[in-house]
């Protein structure tokens, strides 16, 4: 492949309010947040450019040139046919949670989530009053499984909503065919309505392929909604925006309703031109990252089983999160975690704040230049190095 985008570039961020590089000490490396160290695509950044050379920013309706666009992308990238009325606007992927748990649930209803799994899930479905039921993901052979019995009974214990993470957060599963179908099956019989966090779609590793969950909705009766954004596909998220499928024209119209009541119609005008931009103009440089960032994790890999003691990462399949295995060195999570900030110096997002099977686990996010990461994992060596993984 002819490269035509540098990735190895890094860019200061520091004094930008970025949170990932502003909220931890001078002198730490931040492999926690889950946003990129990479320029957005050039046309992002020309299309933002010269939209805001026009002085007014008034309140803006959903163009045809979006709805064209991310019609074209998904069409292109997943085989998935929709139409201009299938797309429901929203500011962003939790408040779209938020709002589909106010639509479809009631105070002291109960919301299913499958951890290890996206920490702001636990807080989104407790702050609306909802009442949280954890489907633990089985760790099977190394990699992880969705325990189906265990979703059939939660299902069938009366649970309303299934908040679905595909890709999954922060395990790097891609979720087959058969698996979504499964879900599909379960949920159906039980009447209970799927929302599917699909915000790391894009970001498929070679070997793998991303399904949408509608799709296995659709064939099996089941109401779901799907939540497509381009924030983390092109380094955007600050820009919040998300696109919402329904599996059916009923459930659609109640999401549309409550995101009316809710004055959330309008989208906002930059991340509808970065949008668009972004899925007119930027799959080359989406494919040369997917690239950069498949050789990124096999270099954390090999680095990883070749030099620090004790810990092994598994395996990838989407997302740029690498899921790091600590338990084989003997810490507690508070020590794992002083051993990381305080003597590698270096930031990870901690397991335990995924919930049920999160303890000995880290998260750390492999999107930055490769020198960037060679320095963290140089400095997280040496930290695990100096008492051969033990305290």
């Amino acid at each position: 492949m002819q490269h035509n985008y540098d990735f190895s570039k890094v860019v200061e961020r520091r004094g930008t309010g970025a949170i990932k590089w502003d909220a931890v000490p001078e002198g730490t490396i931040p492999l926690w947040v889950a946003d990129m160290d990479f320029a957005a695509p050039a046309a992002v950044v020309d299309a933002l450019r010269q939209r805001i050379e026009h002085p007014v920013f008034g309140y803006t309706h959903v163009a045809g040139r979006y709805l064209e666009a991310f019609i074209s992308w998904q069409r292109d990238r997943n085989g998935w046919d929709l139409l201009p009325s299938d797309l429901i606007p929203a500011p962003g992927v939790m408040p779209a949670i938020r709002f589909a748990i106010d639509a479809f649930t009631r105070r002291g209803e109960t919301v299913i989530v499958q951890p290890p799994v996206y920490y702001p899930f636990y807080r989104v479905v407790e702050g609306r009053g909802r009442v949280l039921a954890r489907n633990q993901l089985l760790e099977v052979d190394g990699s992880y499984r969705i325990d189906f019995d265990g979703l059939e009974r939660l299902c069938g214990e009366g649970a309303r909503m299934l908040i679905l993470c595909s890709p999954h957060n922060p395990v790097a599963r891609v979720w087959r065919e058969d698996e979504l179908a499964e879900i599909a099956r379960i949920c159906a019989r039980h009447d209970v309505l799927v929302v599917s966090d699909e915000i790391h779609s894009d970001i498929i590793m070679p070997g793998n392929r991303f399904l949408p969950f509608v799709r296995a909705a659709q064939q099996a009766g089941c109401r779901a909604l799907a939540l497509q954004s381009p924030s983390k596909t092109f380094n955007i998220a600050g820009l919040a925006s998300c696109t919402v499928i329904a599996s059916d024209d009923e459930t659609g119209k109640r999401f549309r309703g409550t995101l009316a009541a809710g004055n959330l119609e309008l989208p906002n005008l930059l991340s509808l031109v970065a949008a668009e931009a972004a899925y007119s103009q930027a799959a080359g440089w989406l494919d040369e990252l997917i690239v950069y960032l498949d050789a990124n994790f096999r270099f954390l890999e090999s680095y990883i089983d070749g030099k620090v003691p004790g810990v092994r990462a598994f395996p990838l399949e989407g997302t740029y999160i690498a899921w790091l295995d600590f338990r084989d060195t003997g810490l507690s999570d508070d020590e794992l975690d002083a051993r990381l900030k305080r003597d590698a110096r270096v930031r990870l997002n901690e397991g335990r704040q995924f919930g049920d099977g999160g303890s000995g686990f880290q998260r750390l996010n492999f999107a930055c230049p490769r020198s960037l990461l060679e320095q963290g994992l140089e400095r997280i060596e040496r930290a695990f190095r100096q008492t051969g993984g033990q305290v």
